[in-house]
C-alpha cells in the first residue's frame, strides 16, 4: 500500500514437538492468514497484526480464526 503500511497473505504449516513425542511425523497443522505490517516512527521495529485462520484441529480440538500481535522482525 505504501513504505510505511503492507498486506500480507500467508500460508503456514508446522508443528511443535516435545521431547518425548516423535519428531517429523504427519501430524502438521496447517493454517492462513491475513498481516498487516507498519513502522512507526515513535517504535523502532515494525508492527504487525495478523488474523490467523486454522484449517485443521489441533490436539485441543482448536479450529477457526484469532487475531495476534506481534512487534520485530521477522526469520
Amino acid at each position: 500500500v505504501s513504505e510505511q503500511f503492507r498486506f500480507v497473505l500467508f500460508y503456514d504449516t508446522g508443528m511443535v514437538y516435545g521431547t518425548n513425542e516423535k519428531w517429523f511425523s504427519t501430524d502438521l497443522v496447517r493454517s492462513t492468514g491475513l498481516e498487516m505490517r507498519f513502522s512507526l516512527p515513535i517504535f523502532q521495529a515494525p508492527l504487525r497484526l495478523m488474523w490467523v485462520y486454522r484449517l485443521d484441529k489441533t490436539p485441543l480440538d482448536e479450529k477457526g480464526g484469532e487475531p495476534d500481535f506481534s512487534i520485530g522482525t521477522t526469520f
